[in-house]
């Protein structure tokens, strides 16, 4: 699964959450392949096809209709901190698989 974590700027929160969400997949003993990337939403437009995922802080879920009519999922967590939150999102959209 490919999954982009998005921040506005693509410094510091995407970088973080990108951990949160690593350690998420991990926790629920995902058996999968993860190829997890982070970066700011504006250097990410257009988002690649192959992109399955797409998580961002709740704020932001607006900004990406055009990659949700695509088909992409777009998860916007309200503590980007917080690793259960994290899983509980995942496990909400049946991605533990």
């Amino acid at each position: 699964m490919k999954i982009l974590v998005l921040c506005a700027n693509g410094i510091a929160t995407s970088i973080l959450m990108k951990e949160v969400i690593k350690k998420a997949f991990e926790e629920l003993n995902y058996k999968g392949e993860l190829e997890i990337d982070h970066g700011s939403i504006k250097d990410r437009s257009p988002i690649d096809e192959d992109v399955d995922l797409i998580f961002c802080a709740k704020n932001f879920e607006d900004n990406f209709e055009k990659e949700i009519e695509s088909g992409i999922k777009v998860i916007g967590l309200q503590n980007i901190l917080s690793t259960d939150e994290a899983k509980e999102k995942i496990i909400e959209h049946s991605l533990n698989k």
